[in-house]
């Protein structure tokens, strides 16, 4: 009888468990970044954008919102700055777990880059708004994709050489993970459409490439 009791207590205990998990619901990934994000040229966007193959990817565990803005700056005196955008605000009120940010590909446009002695300020300012607040939250850089194309003004080397390596001394400094979009994808230009853009397999890889780092 006792036993059974013990069972009983047991059992009660792991439904209950089982059923708070289910109540928390899945863990909210908010992927902030430019048009890349957005799913500029990815056929069928809202289901093949690298957010919503993070999600599909995960199989229930992430929930994924897309606040991905075409043409956003990461610096504040850009042409078009992330932290003026509705979709920061949407961002920030998505409560998310996770932050995964993947900004700097149009702040080498000809008319940013003279901004870009704000880019680590500015940066680091983006990281500490979403870590305002009591929640506990993880925060990921992600080292843009190449720049195969010198369109819109955007310059790849200036990537390569200047942001590449800001990036990672931020990430370090603020204690964030990074995510490698770049050394990835330098061979597979094929999968951009226009240089800076990619397609819906280039959308797919970066998808991979950002689920296998936030999954832990």
């Amino acid at each position: 009888m006792k036993r059974c009791i013990q069972f009983i207590i047991i059992a009660i205990i792991a439904l209950s468990d089982c059923g708070a998990q289910r109540a928390s619901g899945p863990v909210r990934v908010a992927a902030v970044g430019d048009s890349i994000t957005w799913g500029y040229g990815v056929v069928n966007r809202n289901r093949n954008s690298w957010p919503a193959v993070v999600e599909s990817l995960s199989r229930g565990v992430f929930e994924t919102g897309n606040f991905g803005r075409n043409g956003a700056t990461l610096t504040s005196e850009g042409d078009r700055p992330y932290i003026d955008t509705p979709q920061y605000s949407r961002a920030l009120d998505f409560d998310a777990s996770i932050v995964v940010i993947a900004l700097g590909t149009n702040d080498t446009k000809i008319g940013n880059r003279i901004f870009l002695d704000r880019f680590k300020e500015d940066y680091k300012a983006l990281i500490r708004s979403f870590l305002s607040g009591d929640k506990k939250r993880e925060v990921y850089l992600c080292l843009p994709p190449p720049l195969f194309e010198n369109s819109w003004g955007m310059e790849g080397d200036l990537l390569e050489k200047c942001l590449i390596p800001l990036i990672g001394e931020i990430a370090a400094e603020e204690d964030c993970g990074i995510i490698d979009l770049y050394h990835p994808l330098l061979d597979r230009e094929e999968l951009f459409i226009d240089g800076v853009h990619p397609d819906f397999n280039g959308a797919g890889i970066i998808g991979d490439l950002i689920f296998k780092q936030i999954k832990g």
